[in-house]
């Protein structure tokens, strides 16, 4: 929802509550008849998917008096606790244990973590050694936690160690802490309002937070730029999805500032992919030149996160969500209905498809529907829930779950929308492939005919015959997109061969024609890629969002080459191309790799809580989506979508990444 930036910290909390105990409710709660787990070693975990992580299922029904522990913790401290219960912490001690995943995690300097050996009775709880907790303090918690163990209450463990960093916070030994954040907060503001008014002249000007990023190596710093990327990306495709259901309520005039806050913050975000790009690209910059353009990328997702900011408290008005709960959510309930009704015509369109074209065409589509069945009982779930709440009174709770309902509502839509446009865009490359096929042939008799005995003519002339049969089998259960790839590469490598033996005038016709014809396809990989991350925005790390917008500028400039450079729009266009095949691949592959990641157990349902989380976890609405901190899928992934309290935004420090390493201890109990 729309957070006005200054004062959105308490609100964001209060529906991370609503979405974290939500969707831990739904997804990774054990059965209500809990049945012991054999003993399984278990390795530092390289992420932790929420506050709470049970892959033994020894909280059971517990797990909702755990959750509401550790949201008081955010709620009254300037700390966040996790607690992780597994069966075996592999040999390795508590105390190792916990500060490696803490490591692997990426958590923040105040943000300390609680790891249980169920079967191994062993504990860890890792501290950053940065953190303003004291010893004294650090002591009273673990004392609390271990009474807990010892007599086997593990859900009472993490409440009594939630109970105490609650209780801890107003010692003697915080006053001091307290008048220094004030002098900061008091800092902050000043600065913040001398930003506000430079902020109009653009991404130019140096950074705020060059001087407390120049504490962090350059890959540390290259991990903070990547998980920024993400925040904003994931952040401006909900942010989209909200305007869209304004749009649909209130018309476009009511939303043009948001489409206009919402295009500028797109352009920030372009400019960001486009460095973070060059630095990915094969030649590599000087360590100091890589430092600025980091540091220049994360000020641009600052800008773009301040951007989306400054229209929360306008949006909230407009949609009133608060007010209009009630009738919010039965709109929801009817959207799932109509939703609902397109799964079983989605999976007969894709039976029918794979009658004409092979498993590889269909391969980002096929799981779709399930995935869609996944979304509407998550929906569906957040409609009671939210319902509930409105009983109860808590408007605000209602809301909340309203936001997931429609976030989840709107990227089972999208997933259906992708098998709508199948049969056309299978059918466009189809139609592609035989202006290829034409082109080509045309390609291979210039070669005869004018290459005589030039090498690099007949290399590519071999080439290109062998692309043209493996097009001319696509009507025998050939895949058309991969035929289609290969011929583009193959005349256009047969092309450059051939351009000098061919009139400039000449070359610069068929440049043009392959070039639309390249264009053309290079638009369809990028939607499928788009629609694909879009729809698995929880699970999907920089790599693929940084060459899909590549690939997505590319395009641009190849339209702006074609009238007066075709030859290099014609290479430019190919470029583009293969930078969008090589974002679905990527994209693909982090997702694949996430869901690996799941408890055991977790299934299709872990996924789906993946998917809301790269959006709606942040809080919902029109914004930055720098929220609720947590630990990373990926080297730029953070749970929640941002840096938030326990990071400061762009510019926090974390263990491993200028965190100062952890304060952990651990044992028997």
């Amino acid at each position: 929802m729309f957070i006005v930036a200054q004062n959105r910290t308490g609100l964001i909390r209060r529906i991370f509550g609503v979405l974290a105990g939500f969707l831990d409710a739904c997804f990774l709660i054990a059965p209500l008849a809990f049945s012991p787990v054999p003993a399984q070693a278990v390795p530092p975990l390289t992420n932790i998917a929420g506050p709470v992580t049970d892959q033994t299922g020894i909280l059971g029904t517990n797990v909702v008096q755990v959750q509401q522990a550790l949201d008081q913790v955010a709620q009254k401290t300037d700390y966040q606790l996790f607690v992780v219960y597994v069966a075996s912490f592999d040999g390795i001690s508590g105390a190792d244990w916990a500060e490696q995943t803490a490591i692997n995690s990426r958590l923040g300097v105040n943000d300390f973590l609680l790891a249980v050996a169920v079967d191994d009775r062993l504990w860890g709880f890792s501290v950053d050694s940065s953190s303003s907790l004291s010893t004294a303090q650090q002591n009273r918690i673990q004392n609390a936690i271990v009474d807990k163990l010892r007599v086997n209450d593990y859900a009472g463990a993490a409440v009594a160690g939630a109970d105490a960093i609650v209780g801890g916070g107003t010692n003697t030994g915080m006053i001091w802490l307290i008048v220094i954040g004030i002098v900061i907060v008091v800092g902050v503001v000043g600065w913040l309002v001398v930003r506000r008014v430079k902020g109009a002249k653009g991404a130019k000007a140096a950074p705020a937070g060059t001087d407390e990023l120049s504490g962090l190596s350059t890959a540390d710093l290259s991990l903070r730029a990547g998980k920024a990327l993400v925040d904003l990306d994931n952040a401006l495709r909900s942010s989209q999805d909200e305007v869209g259901f304004a749009q649909a309520e209130f018309g476009l005039e009511a939303t043009d500032p948001f489409r206009a806050a919402l295009e500028s913050a797109k352009q920030d975000a372009n400019q960001a992919f486009a460095i973070r790009q060059k630095l990915d690209d094969a030649t590599p910059e000087p360590e100091p030149e890589q430092r600025t353009m980091l540091v220049q990328l994360l000020q641009l997702c600052d800008h773009a996160s301040n951007t989306l900011d400054a229209q929360t408290k306008s949006f909230d008005e407009l949609r009133d969500l608060a007010n209009r709960a009630g009738p919010v959510l039965d709109e929801t309930e009817q959207r799932a209905g109509e939703i609902e009704q397109r799964v079983p015509v989605a999976k007969q369109a894709l039976v029918t498809l794979a009658t004409t074209y092979p498993a590889t065409a269909l391969a980002s589509l096929s799981a779709n529907p399930d995935h869609t069945t996944a979304l509407i009982a998550a929906a569906r779930d957040a409609i009671a829930k939210g319902r509930t709440a409105l009983a109860s009174g808590n408007k605000n709770q209602a809301v909340g779950f309203a936001r997931v309902g429609q976030n989840a509502l709107a990227q089972a839509a999208k997933l259906m929308d992708a098998i709508d446009q199948a049969p056309q865009a299978l059918s466009q490359a189809s139609a592609n492939l035989q202006a290829r096929v034409a082109s080509i042939t045309s390609d291979l008799a210039d070669a005869q005919r004018l290459g005589g005995a030039d090498a690099s003519v007949t290399t590519a002339a071999a080439e290109a015959q062998a692309a043209l049969q493996q097009a001319q089998a696509v009507p025998n259960g050939g895949d058309p997109l991969a035929a289609l790839t290969r011929l583009g590469t193959a005349e256009t490598d047969l092309d450059n061969v051939l351009a000098p033996a061919r009139s400039r005038e000449q070359a610069n016709v068929r440049a043009a024609s392959s070039a639309q014809l390249t264009l053309s396809q290079a638009q369809g990989m990028i939607s499928e890629a788009n629609s694909f991350i879009d729809a698995r925005r929880g699970g999907i790390g920089t790599d693929a969002r940084t060459r899909l917008a590549e690939a997505s500028r590319l395009v641009g400039v190849a339209q702006q080459m074609l009238a007066t450079d075709p030859v290099q729009a014609c290479s430019t266009a190919q470029q583009a191309l293969a930078y969008a095949r090589q974002a679905l691949q990527e994209a693909q592959s982090d997702a694949q790799a996430w869901q690996s990641q799941l408890p055991s157990g977790a299934g299709a349902n872990g996924f789906v809580t993946g998917l809301i989380l790269g959006s709606a976890s942040r809080g919902g609405g029109f914004g930055s989506g720098r929220g609720y901190s947590g630990g990373s899928i990926f080297s730029g992934s953070g749970f929640g979508g941002g840096g938030g309290r326990s990071g400061g935004g762009s510019f926090g420090g974390s263990r491993g990444g200028g965190g100062g390493g952890g304060r952990s201890g651990g044992g028997h109990f």
